[in-house]
């Protein structure tokens, strides 16, 4: 499975760090059942699950001196940091939609080439000097699904970084248009099992959508799975998100 690393002196190490002592502020999150969930002026609305979990933010500092925030979540935390506009990471258990901005990632389609995706990207991004971000984003049989070959990519942090176009390696860059996402946190294991698991929270919560709503969320590509955390982190604190891109269908 990917990883989220920085090798310096031989050391893996985070990218980012808390940059004070503190415990942090709970992440604002608006909240709805499934008869409210409607598209609207928000980010991040919790839909399911466990309701009451909130993510903590605090002032973080990447490797790179730069200013970033810091998300926990009980033992869980980032290893590096999220590209501007990112939302912030789903905590274990709770179903959220999310609203993502334009971002720039650099692709690695593994049904196009051979080798391996993650060391292929993070040797585009040191040889762009573009500094890591998380979450990585897995998609096919990496997010669980084995009929698909599948893709990998890391995100810039910001879309004014580096250039467009196709890589010497088969990197393909590209900037994304806004999405938004029905999405599930878990963590610890990334088993198949589990990759399935949250699947099929993700399924049941569409196909509960109540009829009598003015309109539906309905599926709108593959899953995809995020990993916010590199080998420096341990198996039981790894912090995951699991992913189904969504439209709004007015009824």
């Amino acid at each position: 499975m990917p990883v989220l690393l920085l090798l310096l002196g031989g050391c893996v190490q985070p990218e980012i760090q808390p940059a004070a002592d503190s415990d942090g502020t709970p992440v604002p999150v608006a909240a709805a059942t499934t008869t409210a969930a409607t598209p609207g002026n928000w980010q991040v609305l919790r839909v399911g699950g466990n309701l009451e979990t909130r993510v903590l933010q605090q002032p973080g500092i990447t490797n790179q001196q730069q200013s970033a925030p810091f998300y926990t979540v009980g033992s869980a935390r980032i290893s590096a940091a999220l590209p501007e506009g990112f939302a912030a990471p789903t905590p274990p258990g709770a179903i959220e939609l999310k609203q993502y901005p334009s971002l720039r990632q650099a692709l690695f389609d593994r049904s196009q080439r051979s080798g391996s995706a993650f060391f292929t990207l993070f040797r585009h991004i040191k040889d762009a000097d573009i500094a890591m971000t998380a979450p990585v984003i897995m998609s096919g049989k990496m997010a669980g699904d084995d009929n698909v070959a599948g893709s990998m990519a890391f995100l810039y942090r910001s879309t004014t970084q580096g250039q467009t176009g196709v890589s010497e390696r088969g990197v393909v860059v590209a900037d994304q248009p806004p999405m938004t996402v029905l999405a599930i946190g878990f963590q610890g294991r990334d088993s198949q099992r589990q990759l399935q698991a949250m699947q099929r929270q993700l399924l049941d919560w569409l196909r509960a959508q109540p009829d009598a709503a003015p309109g539906r969320w309905q599926r709108d590509g593959g899953f995809r799975l995020l990993g916010y955390n590199g080998p420096d982190t341990a198996t039981a604190d790894k912090w995951w998100e699991m992913q189904l891109p969504v439209v709004w269908t007015a009824q």
